[in-house]
């Protein structure tokens, strides 16, 4: 099971990275309305969650108290 999933992530590394780079950078970054995100930007929002998220997954294993918190303010 272990080795399948090391296979498929290995897989969607060597696929995805190619994939983005086909899409028209004009449509990727094309916003949908004013206060709305382009695709472009979703992405970026959902690796910076990822690495973010993993930096405090990893903290709260060493910590005695682990504390997990998410500022949610928007400041539109």
């Amino acid at each position: 099971m272990t080795g399948q999933s090391i296979q498929k992530l290995q897989y969607l590394c060597n696929t995805i990275p190619q994939l983005l780079n086909e899409i028209d950078d004009h449509i990727f970054s094309l916003k949908p309305g004013a206060a709305q995100w382009s695709k472009k930007e979703i992405i970026g929002h959902l690796i910076d969650c990822a690495v973010t998220n993993h930096q405090r997954f990893v903290r709260s294993q060493f910590e005695d108290v682990p504390k997990i918190t998410y500022d949610q303010y928007s400041p539109r």
